[in-house]
């Protein structure tokens, strides 16, 4: 199954999407980019013209959207305009689906100033089948004292449905609900953050959507791009995952008693 990549897009932030014609193996210059989009219960795909070397693919700015994901294919393997699901084209080759190293694209984005950062974009096949929870933390991903602070989180389901779920912003510590934040399926949702909310023991929490959560930080014109790895990562101990699961149900307990009230 082949891996799909993704863009940011709003008026503070430009970025570039470039993605690479080769894998750890081969070189296969007759893929073409194309992009889908949920319309009305479908996905509806469109080959991307942009630009290109022998390398690589470059998407600029005008044409990333926030709706869409990007990946590879053969005209040859694109036989409509319009899927049911993901599987359905997703299946055509595996080209992006590359081990031991994960195939990279470079999502790079550009301050006013000119000043830049860069991430690697893929999103695996995967994730796109799966629901659940993200949980993350912030003050170690954004700056408190910056101009602006901004958390995109991109999900993308396999189904072309844009539901609507819930982003809430809880200090684990106490145990409480600080802020929600609604977010759709299938886009690259932006949330504004204040700043108040950068603390220690302060996390996100998405109550129903996977997906990539990424923190980027603006002051005078200059620009931090971060992600994090799931909370597990940072912790020592042979039952980490059985910690961060109890924390999780924990979670969903308080955001339960919230909505009770």
């Amino acid at each position: 199954m082949m891996n799909f990549f993704f863009g940011l897009n709003n008026s503070y932030i430009s970025c570039k999407l470039t993605i690479p014609k080769f894998n750890n193996n081969s070189k296969y210059t007759n893929y073409n980019v194309y992009s889908a989009k949920p319309k009305n219960n479908e996905w509806i795909l469109n080959k991307v013209d942009c630009d290109q070397n022998e390398n690589f693919y470059f998407i600029e700015n005008s044409l990333i959207k926030n709706d869409s994901i990007y990946f590879l294919a053969d005209e040859k393997e694109i036989e409509k305009t319009s899927y049911m699901n993901i599987n359905e084209f997703a299946k055509k080759n595996n080209f992006t689906n590359t081990l031991p190293s994960a195939f990279r694209a470079n999502l790079k984005i550009y301050s006013s100033s000119g000043g830049f950062s860069s991430y690697q974009s893929e999103y695996p096949y995967s994730m796109t089948t799966k629901t659940g929870n993200i949980l993350s933390p912030i003050d170690i991903l954004l700056n408190k004292y910056a101009d602006k602070n901004l958390i995109f989180f991109r999900n993308i389901y396999y189904l072309p449905n844009e539901d609507e779920s819930n982003i809430f912003f809880v200090n684990i510590k106490t145990k409480k609900i600080l802020k929600v934040k609604k977010i759709r399926n299938n886009y690259s949702n932006e949330l504004q953050i204040d700043n108040n909310l950068i603390e220690k023991n302060v996390y996100i929490f998405s109550d129903f959507a996977l997906g990539i959560p990424l923190y980027i930080s603006i002051k005078n014109n200059h620009i931090s791009f971060e992600h994090t790895h799931p909370p597990h990562h940072y912790i020592l101990s042979e039952n980490k995952f059985n910690i961060v699961g109890k924390l999780k149900e924990q979670i969903k307990e308080v955001i339960n008693e919230s909505y009770k009230k």
